[in-house]
């Protein structure tokens, strides 16, 4: 998988006590241990990511039926230590 400065696509460099800063209702450690992971691989703003996190741990925990095979492939691309 390629970071986005690898693609060419211009890109913000994660300042992660900012973007707490910025974010202080955003209180989950687990959230911010993952950012550093997938920062250099997304578009996404912290906000939007973080929506992403407590969609898929919401679906994780009730146990909604689908498919989340292609989600979990892609959550697990090159990026070890990323849990549900």
């Amino acid at each position: 998988m390629l970071t986005l400065e690898q693609r060419g696509i211009p890109f913000v460099v994660l300042d992660i006590e900012a973007q707490k800063t910025a974010h202080p209702d955003i209180l989950e450690a687990e959230f911010w241990e993952i950012i550093p992971k997938i920062w250099d691989y997304t578009e996404l703003s912290v906000a939007v990511l973080y929506n992403l996190y407590t969609t898929t741990k919401y679906v994780i925990r009730e146990g909604v039926a689908g498919d989340l095979e292609l989600a979990r492939e892609i959550c697990t691309a090159g990026i070890s230590g990323i849990s549900a």
